[in-house]
């Protein structure tokens, strides 16, 4: 099975932070990379290339 590498991008430090405890409880999900800056999202996809983005769409406005 090919694990599947996951890069989270949300304004709000503990929704990361509880999303990272449940990819690592998970055997085929990885934290490819995390972010909580709308400006640095593109990078961290780029440099990372995740088989899935979580996005917060209103992350600019949810910066905690």
């Amino acid at each position: 099975m090919d694990i599947i590498k996951v890069a989270i991008a949300d304004g709000n430090t503990l929704f990361r932070e509880g999303l990272k405890r449940i990819l690592a409880a998970e055997k085929d999900l990885s934290l490819a990379g995390e972010t909580g800056d709308d400006e640095e999202v593109a990078r961290v996809v780029e440099r990372t290339s995740p088989d899935v983005l979580l996005l917060d769409l209103e992350i600019a406005n949810r910066k905690t």
